[in-house]
């Protein structure tokens, strides 16, 4: 029998002397090595019956958890999108042109590989790529600009874990075409951030989302300084007003609040004393977190009612937690 010429190998060369020693490896890793090159997940399942198993069990596992990590959006049209199953689109594709398309991303402090593909104009044909590497579910989705009849287009039928919004100008306009987007979505968490804020009635606004998402975080330390009244009140509401707007928000759908601001100053003891008082009050398992430069309230720490409640040290920044017990420990993502 002829010897082979080398170029007759699989790209993914395997010593047959490393066949068993890989075999023996556990299982989670032997995946993470095929992760490293999903480009040649076809040729992997040729070094031995063993591996062969492992690629193809790899594969049926992300097949019925497609995921994308992230897809970012902007309203020029340009679009980046985020995925950690390529393996499984190389593995059933086969197309080292396509998967050449993403280049590796290798996340700090975290031992998980990252494929990135990005476009700087929406094209016709750019678009179908990214639409066919979506998926059904998305992890996070971040939306830059108003042009929520495109993104609506792009994400249809797909679940968004995390909607992530960065509004130029937060007015009822945007209000509108964010409901437009929604449908009937189910969405569990929104990160909503803005530049300038011009809402006539920001009631409506925060019934609206405190009814659709049960995480919300406002995200008011981008404002741009020209703003008076935005940097100074959140979303244009003084700080008196809030008490009220916030426990109708908690008897909602809602039941995690984040708020991060700059220049807020929250009226201080009266303000941090009403909702200390009243939220407890709702019997929920609230979680509330609000930070700002100055809260002009002494810190201090106690649990009250199966709650939490603590305001730390001034600093850069100053936050008011109302957490219940059950989940202290419990990080907006």
């Amino acid at each position: 029998c002829p010897a082979r010429h080398p170029s007759n190998f699989p790209r993914f060369f395997v010593p047959i002397s490393l066949h068993s020693e890989m075999e023996q490896l556990p299982k989670e890793l032997v995946w993470n090595i095929f992760g490293r090159a999903p480009e040649e997940a076809f040729n992997l399942r040729l070094v031995s019956k063993t591996i062969k198993l492992s690629v193809d069990e790899l594969a049926i596992r992300s097949i019925a958890t497609p995921c994308t990590n992230e897809i970012t959006l902007w309203q020029e049209g340009q679009a980046s999108i985020v995925i950690s199953n390529i393996f499984l689109l190389g593995y059933i594709l086969r197309d080292f042109e396509t998967i050449r398309k993403f280049s590796k991303i290798f996340w700090e402090n975290s031992p998980t590989l990252s494929y990135q593909w990005k476009t700087r104009k929406a094209t016709l044909p750019a678009m179908e790529f990214l639409r066919g590497f979506i998926g059904k579910r998305v992890r996070k989705a971040r939306l830059c600009g108003c042009d929520f009849r495109n993104y609506a287009k792009i994400l249809n039928g797909v679940h968004v874990e995390h909607l992530k919004i960065a509004f130029e100008i937060l007015s009822e306009g945007e209000l509108s075409g964010m409901q437009h987007f929604m449908g009937g979505r189910e969405i569990p968490q929104i990160t909503i951030s803005m530049s300038h804020v011009f809402l006539d009635d920001p009631e409506t606004f925060l019934h609206y989302i405190s009814s659709n998402f049960r995480s919300i975080h406002i995200d008011q330390t981008m404002l741009t300084c020209e703003d008076d009244d935005s940097t100074s009140f959140i979303l244009g509401m003084h700080p008196s007003g809030w008490v009220p707007v916030i426990l109708d928000m908690f008897n909602n759908k809602m039941d995690k609040l984040l708020i991060s601001t700059k220049h807020t100053n929250w009226n201080g003891a009266a303000f941090i004393d009403s909702i200390i008082q009243m939220l407890p009050r709702l019997g929920q398992r609230i979680w509330l977190e609000m930070s700002s430069g100055f809260l002009d309230h002494e810190p201090f720490r106690n649990v009250h009612n199966d709650y939490v409640i603590q305001v730390t040290e001034p600093g850069i920044r100053q936050v008011l937690s109302i957490k219940h017990m059950s989940r202290v420990e419990e990080q907006f993502e």
